[in-house]
């Protein structure tokens, strides 16, 4: 599997090369990390303190091994620390969000490696298998259910005894909107205009705002949307 440099931050590289590994380009050219030096080699030609470039940038990836094992959103797996951890959603940049007792969430690859190198006991190495005990998720798996089933901020900081910053942290991870103060009593003051039969410039006049902002704000809430 290619995991390219540039989808990786320079940090990291450098640990990796540190650490043994070879950067690829599909054209034969290798660097490596020998001695505190960086060694080129292409086409059997060999070059001493290179600099990795920006079309070295975009081309060279380091060949890690392909996926052992399969991650699914709602699964556990068992950590390199041997640690159970929830994967509980896949964000944007298509890596998944994973959560361990009583820790905050952390993004892992497909393959199961922790984004962050620094961290790499947290890597998932393979499916758990609960032993016939009872196990508890943790509060913050507790907090996803919450979110998931609805629940007021209010509602879980008083059950779960968190804060409300860690709730939108999770929320985030989850790919859910955050609503701001401010957001919502825009989203109140929409609601209650369209329910008194305003249309959108009409409402975008009223509020000061841009027809297009009122018409992408209510495609961003389905809830608000016209019956037709």
């Amino acid at each position: 599997m290619k995991t390219f440099i540039k989808d990786l931050t320079p940090e990291t590289v450098i640990k990796r090369l540190r650490q043994g590994e070879v950067l690829t380009a599909d054209t034969g050219k290798t660097i490596e990390l020998i001695d505190g030096l960086l060694i080129a080699k292409d086409a059997g030609d060999w070059a001493v303190g290179v600099v990795i470039g920006t079309r070295d940038i975009t081309q060279m990836y380091f060949d890690d091994p392909e996926p052992q094992i399969e991650i699914k959103i709602g699964g556990f797996y068992r950590t390199r620390d041997d640690r159970k951890a929830f994967v509980f959603s896949k964000n944007s940049e298509g890596k998944y969000c994973v959560v361990i007792e009583n820790e905050l969430p952390y993004t892992v690859f497909e393959d199961g490696a922790v984004f962050d190198y620094d961290d790499d006991n947290k890597d998932l190495i393979e499916v758990w298998i609960d032993k016939p005990v009872i196990v508890t998720r943790g509060k913050y798996c507790e907090v996803i259910d919450m979110l998931k089933a609805g629940k007021t901020y209010d509602y879980i900081k008083q059950e779960c005894n968190v804060s409300k910053n860690t709730i939108i942290k999770l929320k985030k991870e989850m790919g859910l909107p955050v609503r701001s103060r401010k957001g919502k009593e825009k989203y109140e003051e929409i609601r209650d205009l369209i329910s008194k039969g305003y249309k959108n410039q009409e409402i975008a006049d009223k509020l000061g705002f841009k027809y297009a902002t009122i018409a992408n704000f209510i495609w961003q809430h389905p809830e608000l949307k016209r019956s037709k």
